[in-house]
This record gives structure tokens, sequence and C-alpha cells, in this order.
């Protein structure tokens, strides 16, 4: 996210929490597709594999405590 945001990639941040930038997920999911960089599917495990992070965890477990979209 940082380079993305140094070169000017990702859409402006909304907001700062506790001095971290912080965007609006249907928007940043929207820039994520137009931009190739999240594919139809499973947008969670998606974001997983774009940070690399190599979570293990329980995909149903996450998608539970997901924010209802608007």
């Amino acid at each position: 996210m940082h380079t993305w945001r140094h070169r000017k990639l990702m859409p402006e941040p909304r907001w700062t929490v506790s001095g971290q930038p912080a965007w609006d997920w249907p928007e940043i999911e929207a820039w994520a597709r137009r931009t190739g960089r999240l594919r139809e599917g499973d947008a969670h495990a998606a974001l997983l594999e774009l940070e690399g992070v190599g979570w293990e965890g329980n995909l149903d477990e996450l998608r539970s405590h997901r924010a209802s979209r608007r």
C-alpha cells in the first residue's frame, strides 16, 4: 500500500486513523478490480494474496466479521 500510494496509483485516503491513512472499502475494491489487482471471486482471499501476509486462518470466520455494504 505504501509503495502504491507514493507512486500515486491509489485513490486518496478518506480518513486518518491514529495518524495512518484509511480508505473506504467499496472505493478500494472498485479501484483494485479496475486496475486488475483484484479479480472476480473471493475478495478476502484475493486481498490476503495481494498483501502477501501468508495468513493461514479461516476465511469463513473472516467473512463473518466484515462490514455490511451500504
